[in-house]
């Protein structure tokens, strides 16, 4: 029973030192990436970052190894206590059941009986050991999971769920940018102050240095990112008071970093109205039977 409780206690200590790990083992995806992705290597042997990439990536696996470490240390001093016990009360059992065998309590078969039993129950005790260290495991990840859903969604947001669309008229702004300033956690403003405004039927172009704000700004006009001072309004719908939904059914964007589906081209330009897409589908399917 104390091996058992042991055991549960260091499923839940795989599970928090994982979770720990997260962030490294990230971190060494990214840098294997960008040394074996057909779409990284030029650049990354052009500039001929490949040290760097795999200095960073053996210091977090280092880290993970140092952590893994820790836990394994205590699992196999645990498992030597008990595996040493085990054997010691096996064996204790065995040469008093030879001695009773020696004065005629027992048989010979009897004690066969026994040894073939207790090597059995050794092995279902091994099982029972390892299913209790698994059930803690996955419990833990069941209980990280429901953290997760029960995050609280994004404050400051309005529950309509309304579409409406920019107005064409011309001349008049749809959209506002106003003494907007944003900054990164750990980072200074991003963004400091800016406003702009473009009307409809006005095409405008950003440019700027990499790093100046241009993406950052595009994602705060999407509403994926609120403003820490200032408004952006879209035909006079704040993004901060609307649902991030809502603000992209009237919105096409084409990130740096695009994601390329394992569709048809027709099906990765389709996606950016899936439900359409689906509903179309659905059209056909029923049509063919």
């Amino acid at each position: 029973v104390p091996f058992m409780a042991h055991r549960w206690w260091l499923g839940r200590m795989r599970y928090v030192a994982q979770f720990e790990q997260s962030r490294s083992r990230r971190w060494v995806q990214y840098f294997s990436n960008q040394l074996m992705d057909g779409a990284t290597v030029p650049e990354t042997r052009a500039l001929d970052a490949s040290a760097l990439f795999v200095d960073r990536a053996d210091a977090r696996l280092g880290e993970i190894r140092e952590a893994n470490a820790k836990v394994y240390r205590r699992q196999l001093a645990s498992s030597m206590v008990f595996n040493i016990l085990a054997l010691a009360l096996v064996h204790l059992a065995l040469l008093q059941a030879a001695d009773r065998a020696g004065a005629g309590d027992l048989t010979i078969g009897d004690v066969a009986t026994f040894a073939t039993a207790a090597v059995g129950m050794r092995s279902a005790l091994d099982m029972l050991f390892n299913s209790v260290s698994s059930l803690r495991w996955h419990m833990a990840n069941l209980d990280g999971l429901r953290a997760f859903f029960a995050l609280p969604a994004a404050e400051n947001r309005s529950t309509s769920t309304t579409p409406r669309s920019p107005s064409s008229s011309s001349g008049r702004p749809v959209l506002v940018i106003d003494d907007v300033t944003f900054a990164y956690p750990a980072g200074g403003p991003v963004l400091n102050g800016f406003s702009l405004q473009v009307a409809a039927g006005e095409t405008v172009g950003i440019v700027g240095r990499n790093g100046s704000g241009k993406t950052t700004l595009v994602k705060l006009i999407a509403g994926l990112y609120l403003p820490q001072q200032g408004s952006i309004t879209v035909d006079g719908l704040d993004t901060s008071d609307a649902e991030v939904d809502e603000i992209c059914r009237n919105l096409s964007i084409v990130f740096q970093t695009f994601g390329q589906y394992n569709a048809t081209a027709g099906e990765n330009i389709a996606l950016g109205d899936w439900r359409r897409l689906r509903s179309e589908e659905h059209t056909s399917e029923l049509q063919s039977h």
